[in-house]
């Protein structure tokens, strides 16, 4: 199954690895976690929440790489 808008006609995510597309474009297009390593305070922000992929995968890889003394922010505009 794969999550579509109906509004839009459109799918949220890749139907096969929708989490390695996330990875690939939204980590890795964004040089994560390499930009956060050195800060205290690191937010994320981005336009159109969707399913929370981007969120999940995002805070899951700060919490596997970042220090305990690290805050992540993550803004997401609708």
């Amino acid at each position: 199954m794969t999550i579509r808008s109906e509004e839009f006609d459109d799918i949220y995510f890749s139907p096969e690895d929708g989490v390695a597309e996330t990875e690939y474009v939204f980590l890795r297009g964004n040089n994560l976690p390499q930009n956060w390593l050195d800060k205290d305070h690191f937010t994320i922000a981005e336009t159109g929440f969707g399913t929370g992929l981007n969120f999940f995968v995002a805070w899951d890889m700060f919490e596997q790489t970042a220090s305990p003394q690290q805050s992540l922010h993550f803004v997401s505009f609708e």
